[in-house]
């Protein structure tokens, strides 16, 4: 809950382009996708809130497709708020990890 209380008070900290509204794009797994609707309620008329398409799943796929969401015909990004994490953590039936810690901190970086 803090960084969605974080992500909304930067973006609605933003001076309003000349060109309309901010825009923030939230990038991650199915828990962002959960509470972007939040999001988007909380900065109604002060900002455009965007999800990339689907569910990101790991960090890896946002290292991957990063480029894709960032797409710059797409225009600029005021705020850029990524998610990732907790599906990295969940365990296959192998018991091993989706994404091993030192994988995410190489995705991260």
């Amino acid at each position: 809950m803090r960084f969605i209380l974080l992500l909304v008070m930067l973006a609605t900290s933003l001076q309003v382009r000349a060109e309309g509204i901010a825009r923030v794009l939230i990038i991650g797994d199915s828990i962002s996708i959960g509470y972007t609707p939040f999001v988007e309620k909380m900065l109604s008329g002060k900002a455009e809130v965007q999800h990339n398409p689907a569910n990101a799943g790991t960090s890896g796929n946002g290292v991957f497709l990063m480029d894709s969401w960032l797409d710059a015909k797409n225009g600029k990004w005021d705020v850029i708020h990524f998610n990732f994490g907790l599906h990295d953590l969940k365990r296959m039936s192998d018991g091993k990890q989706q994404v091993e810690p030192k994988e995410y901190e190489r995705y991260l970086r």
